[in-house]
């Protein structure tokens, strides 16, 4: 669960929506929300709304959390801008060793640490280069891919309270929002799928890569791109 501010509104002015992998897992999740008081005229599974207010959170988590260039032409989703780290690095750090070899070819009157120093720079800026075009194509979903609210089952609470977070976020939510309960204003985001054990962006890379054409079919694993080309 991130870290909240709980008391950044009044508990009255929020709702729940949490976002399940089935049925019978946002069923489940009901019967805790009433045992725990909540009544039932205040609890909706499944419905319109909460679908609706998922998706308008997610897409809104999305852009708020983008990277953009404008005088460059750049925007990159958090996905891509994680992949770029992921890759960078260790791209950036191979070229810099493989160009340092070439710093012992003697030029001239230049300097052994002069020589070194240019190569490695030479290396971190090819480096660079390749993690800024290939790090982000690697990383971002595609545009077809399902938000949450369209491969789960919402569970939409009209209340709010810190025992209620706790609760819809400890049954594994796909995600997991804080919201205006009217729907003027969006709250805060509590949990995510993609956020859980750090694994997410290395999976989508890995997708991606094994099978970069795979827009028709999302969803789809490593394993069934691997099928498919065999």
């Amino acid at each position: 669960m991130s870290d909240i501010d709980r008391g950044e509104r009044p508990p009255d002015q929020r709702a729940v929506v949490g976002v399940y992998r089935s049925r019978e897992e946002a069923d489940a999740v009901g019967r805790r929300l009433r045992d725990l008081g909540i009544s039932e005229a205040d609890i909706a599974i499944d419905a319109a709304k909460g679908d609706a207010e998922s998706l308008l959170s997610e897409m809104q988590e999305e852009a708020s959390e983008s990277y953009t260039m404008p005088t460059a032409g750049v925007a990159y989703p958090k996905e891509a801008s994680k992949s770029m780290l992921v890759i960078g690095v260790p791209v950036t750090l191979v070229c810099t060793i493989v160009l340092l070899p070439f710093a012992f070819i003697d030029i001239g009157d230049i300097p052994l640490w002069v020589r070194l120093l240019s190569c490695a720079l030479i290396g971190a800026t090819v480096g660079g280069t390749i993690a800024i075009v290939a790090g982000p194509a690697l990383g971002a979903k595609r545009a077809n891919e399902p938000l949450a609210a369209q491969r789960g089952v919402s569970v939409r609470v009209a209340t709010w309270s810190p025992q209620l977070v706790d609760l819809m976020a400890s049954a594994d939510p796909i995600r997991l929002d804080v919201i205006d309960r009217h729907g003027a204003r969006m709250g805060y985001t509590v949990a995510t799928e993609d956020l859980s054990a750090g694994t997410g962006i290395v999976e989508e890379i890995e997708r991606n890569t094994a099978d970069p054409l795979h827009e028709n079919d999302p969803g789809w694993t490593a394993d069934e791109a691997h099928d498919r080309q065999s």
